[in-house]
């Protein structure tokens, strides 16, 4: 499995790149940009595809098949009517075949510069896209992290967070760039998962050596607190969440391209 201490390490080298521009920040941003795109694009889709049904249900599927502007022509109709007859059949056409292709923006989407990575020599260094992921997610799940702790600071118990368009445009670029098998082929998910586990094990160990001290100072009389200690600890265990989320949220974006 692929180490975390080595994107760990990364995204350390990442940052400090340039002292102007948080490189792996930025990298981040474009990449949730682009899932982000693809989610409004599906979404619009969806309420296209919907308004589509809905209309179909008033239309007789052998109309498919019928050409009113056939008929016109045969019975000499011309002007106008001749014109809305096409325009009917036209209409009537493309609503069927909407139907038909429900899914295929995202074929298109990612045929249509799927590859560009080999044709140039000058891009071929895309293809270790892959191995700067494990550094991106951890950049992506501290800035969620920390998004949350400011909310929580302000007491909005109403706000939600929740950013799915970062799993899809890792999932989308990894797809274009041919390398999600190189990817999936890192197991991170899983190393990542088994880390948190270990720092949990050794957080509990830690918080029992507080609680053996907080009974010894009371014991004397002291009055003595661990709270930043305690909220060490429970930052990793709300890590550990999050890159849980994650994984779910790159499992399910997957499925949209499972069959292209």
């Amino acid at each position: 499995m692929y180490p975390p201490k080595n994107a760990i390490d990364l995204s350390k080298k990442l940052r400090n790149l340039a002292q102007a521009k948080d490189y792996l920040n930025l990298l981040r941003e474009r990449i949730t940009q682009i899932g982000n795109t693809l989610g409004y694009v599906r979404m619009i889709r969806n309420a296209s595809l919907k308004d589509n049904n809905n209309l179909l249900s008033f239309i007789p599927t052998s109309l498919e098949e019928y050409s009113f502007l056939e008929s016109a022509e045969e019975l000499a109709v011309g002007g106008e009517t001749l014109e809305a007859s096409q325009m009917f059949d036209r209409s009537v056409s493309l609503l069927f075949k909407q139907a038909d292709d429900a899914n295929d923006y995202l074929r298109r989407m990612v045929k249509r510069v799927e590859g560009f990575a080999d044709e140039d020599e000058d891009r071929k260094f895309l293809k270790n896209f892959f191995v700067v992921i494990p550094a991106v997610t951890l950049a992506h799940v501290e800035s969620l992290q920390n998004a949350k702790e400011r909310i929580m600071k302000r007491d909005d118990t109403d706000a939600f967070i929740s950013d799915d368009g970062f799993a899809l445009g890792i999932v989308y670029l990894l797809r274009v760039l041919g390398v999600t098998d190189n990817f999936n082929g890192l197991n991170w998910f899983e190393s990542i998962g088994v880390y948190y586990d270990d720092e949990q094990k050794r957080n509990e160990k830690v918080r029992q050596g507080y609680k053996k001290q907080q009974d010894m100072n009371l014991a004397y009389g002291v009055q003595e607190t661990f709270e930043e200690e305690e909220l060490a600890i429970k930052r990793v265990t709300n890590l550990r969440h999050e890159f849980e989320m994650l994984n779910y949220s790159y499992t399910a974006a997957s499925i949209l391209f499972k069959e292209i």
